[in-house]
């Protein structure tokens, strides 16, 4: 006959019993996965592009490195797997680009000029005489009668200027772009230096850089562009001294392949008007810049 358990040693064996099947079976049913490695080539995209993209993906315990057409990979298997799939759709064969930049510049100056003169008999011993600068510009009309005449003179000036840069760069989708031109302007600096009995006064020759040009990184998805863009245009005004006007936009916008996108600009406008009793003048001037860029992909 088998001794009576009272219920604290019931229990103690429940409690036993699950110990050891779970020491039993857990091994087999809840093992972790075993870490294997493996080298990847890279087809397309280095292991300095792609590492960034793939390290999130990365289990805990697992580790990625590589370089130059390589990763390394050390994860589980199931991991792996699934970095493999991830990987396939970002190493796919680079879009090649053709960036077009365009920086626009144009200045309209005009104006417009009116005057009276002539002259007119007051009474038989005396007259007034009204004068005036004239010209061949304009119309002119003049009536006369005996000594008395009366001129009116009119004409106006429209002066447009423009000077358009386009410069074009291929790069590939992911990777930066840099281009420029100019050149280097002669000057020369003076320098003074003092002496006991006086001074002398010496010239060194320097160089002022004038460039246009840009910086750019395209990012491609689907038909869809976003550009990382800086532009630089200089534009000589006195090359005696070295002065430029400069202009320099830096921004990132986003558009679609083949379209223009305007991505910075200045319109400056002045005007001026003076009047007389006999005369009267308008000067209106325009500045207007524009930069414009546009990404086309090339097959």
């Amino acid at each position: 006959m088998l001794p009576r358990l009272n219920g604290s040693f019931k229990t103690s064996s429940l409690f036993l019993l699950a110990a050891i099947l779970l020491f039993v079976w857990g091994p087999a049913g809840g093992h972790a996965e075993q870490t294997v490695m493996e080298v990847i080539p890279l087809k397309h995209r280095t292991a300095e592009e792609v590492i960034p993209i793939l390290q999130p993906f990365i289990k805990e315990g697992g580790a990625i490195s590589g370089m130059q057409n390589k990763v390394i990979i050390s994860t589980t298997p199931s991991n792996l797997a699934e970095i493999k799939k991830i990987l396939n759709s970002i190493d796919g064969e680079l879009r090649r680009l053709m960036v077009t930049v365009k920086q626009d510049e144009s200045r309209e100056e005009s104006g417009e000029e009116l005057e009276i003169s002539g002259r007119a008999a007051i009474d038989d011993i005396a007259g007034a005489t009204v004068g005036g600068s004239g010209g061949d510009r304009g119309l002119t009309v003049e009536n006369k009668r005996g000594e008395e005449s009366v001129r009116v003179h009119a004409f106006g000036v429209q002066s447009p200027e423009e000077d358009n840069v386009i410069q074009q760069v291929q790069v590939l989708e992911g990777n930066s772009a840099f281009i420029r031109s100019g050149l280097s302007v002669p000057l020369t600096a003076y320098a003074t230096e003092r002496y006991i009995n006086g001074r002398r006064v010496i010239e060194s020759p320097e160089y002022r850089d004038v460039i246009t040009g840009f910086y750019v990184l395209p990012r491609v998805s689907g038909d869809r562009v976003t550009l990382d863009i800086s532009t630089h245009r200089d534009r000589l005004v006195d090359i005696r001294t070295g002065s430029a006007n400069v202009q320099q936009i830096e921004t990132c916008v986003s558009g679609r392949l083949g379209e223009w996108m305007e991505i910075g600009g200045l319109l400056h406008q002045v005007f001026g008007k003076r009047s007389g009793i006999l005369h009267g003048a308008g000067k209106d001037i325009r500045d207007r810049r524009r930069v414009l860029i546009r990404v086309d992909e090339l097959k």
